[in-house]
């Protein structure tokens, strides 16, 4: 109980400082991030499925590839988001 209360308190801190959520500017950011290089995307995102697959025959191997495969999606979209440079590998 006492989590939740801190969660609301610092949620209604947040809200008190104008902190707005937009989802649809969040998404729409998002796709145009995508657009920018859907061909790496899409290729990356076809490789982060096959070796997920590969890697369920392994036990508890998903656990441990997942985290980074994933974290690759992240790093080239800030760098798109910055307008750095990047090349396929840091996926």
């Amino acid at each position: 109980m006492e989590l939740i209360t801190s969660i609301k308190a610092r949620a209604d801190e947040l809200i008190a400082r104008g902190y707005e959520t937009d989802i649809g500017r969040y998404i729409s950011e998002g796709f145009r991030i995508f657009e920018k290089d859907a061909g790496n995307f899409l290729g990356y995102t076809v490789l982060y499925f096959l070796i997920t697959i590969i890697s369920c025959f392994i036990p508890f191997a998903p656990l441990f590839i997942t985290g980074p495969l994933t974290a690759g999606f992240f790093i080239v979209a800030r760098k798109i988001k910055k307008g750095e440079s990047y090349d396929f590998g840091e996926f």
